[in-house]
């Protein structure tokens, strides 16, 4: 990383997470072809994961993750 970059990304790193997410979101925006999908609070985001889970036999609970780790 140049350190123009990095000087950015300290700076960044000082702001509240609400307006690091609004910069992360700005930039990829800025970003041609670079689709990364639903947002994660759109109503078709919901309904797929609802669609996904419905979908699968094989579900691992969360705490059973946790433990794991």
């Amino acid at each position: 990383m140049s350190s123009t970059t990095e000087q950015l990304f300290e700076a960044a790193m000082l702001l509240p997470e609400d307006a690091r997410v609004t910069l992360i979101e700005r930039l990829l925006e800025t970003m041609p072809g670079r689709e990364i999908g639903l947002p994660i609070d759109s109503a078709d985001f919901v309904a797929e994961l609802d669609r996904r889970f419905a979908d699968g036999d094989d579900h691992v609970a969360w705490t059973d993750l946790q433990a794991e780790s």
